[in-house]
């Protein structure tokens, strides 16, 4: 597919007429397949186009089993420079906000909090990089929340075997930080005495992770245990 073709169908995948009939034509295997491409723009239109299919159900359950979630969540951090292609102009503040419904519908949030557990570091660090990403939206941190992410999460940075990955580990707390910009989940998070991990990461050798943990640490716990501490 050329640029021009697969701008005429980021075009069409708008009208909500004809979503339907393009997934079942099998352009979102296609349009998978070039988000994994070494072309910025073909990906960011193969994104774009994505986003707007994905109010078929059956689109984004096919994103899901072709792996496209973790490719799109890496497009979050695509420069804003290579996201100007003739005739359509996307932002950064538009990719994120089309992936952040992506994620959020479906049973996605499920799977990203599934498999915080996996074994492959790299899988785990994909989803709590999206988490981390898209949190700032109060329907991520609820769904996070009520899918038992915040215990998932809590659960990766104790982990011995997760330190040595300082990526892995400022994803997560990454994602800790923002999804405690809800009430209800800093309750959880208390609930969960995530207080003691917490202290010992802002000791951590990773500036990115301190960084991460220090608005965290004054966000989510009473003046009466920062003081003891300090």
């Amino acid at each position: 597919m050329d640029r021009g073709s697969l701008q005429i169908l980021c075009e069409l995948s708008r009208n909500h007429g004809v979503q339907k009939e393009i997934t079942n034509l099998g352009a979102v295997q296609l349009l998978v397949r070039l988000l994994k491409g070494p072309e910025p723009q073909f990906q960011c239109l193969a994104a774009n186009t994505i986003a707007n299919l994905a109010k078929v159900s059956k689109a984004r359950k096919i994103v899901r089993m072709s792996g496209g979630i973790p490719i799109m969540v890496d497009l979050l951090d695509v420069p804003k420079r290579l996201l100007v292609t003739p005739r359509i102009s996307l932002t950064e503040h538009e990719l994120k906000k089309n992936y952040q419904y992506d994620i959020q519908h479906e049973g996605m949030i499920k799977d990203m909090v599934h498999f915080l557990s996996a074994e492959n570091a790299q899988l785990k660090k994909h989803c709590a990089s999206a988490i981390f990403k898209c949190a700032e939206d109060r329907t991520t941190r609820r769904l996070v929340r009520e899918q038992g992410g915040l215990e998932s999460l809590v659960a990766l940075v104790k982990q011995d075997s997760c330190r040595s990955d300082k990526a892995l580990v400022s994803a997560a707390t990454g994602a800790i930080w923002k999804c405690a910009m809800s009430s209800e989940n800093v309750q959880r998070l208390d609930e969960l005495d995530a207080i003691a991990v917490l202290v010992d990461l802002l000791q951590f050798e990773d500036e990115e992770v301190r960084f991460h943990c220090y608005p965290l640490f004054l966000r989510v716990f009473p003046q009466e245990n920062k003081i003891l501490i300090l």
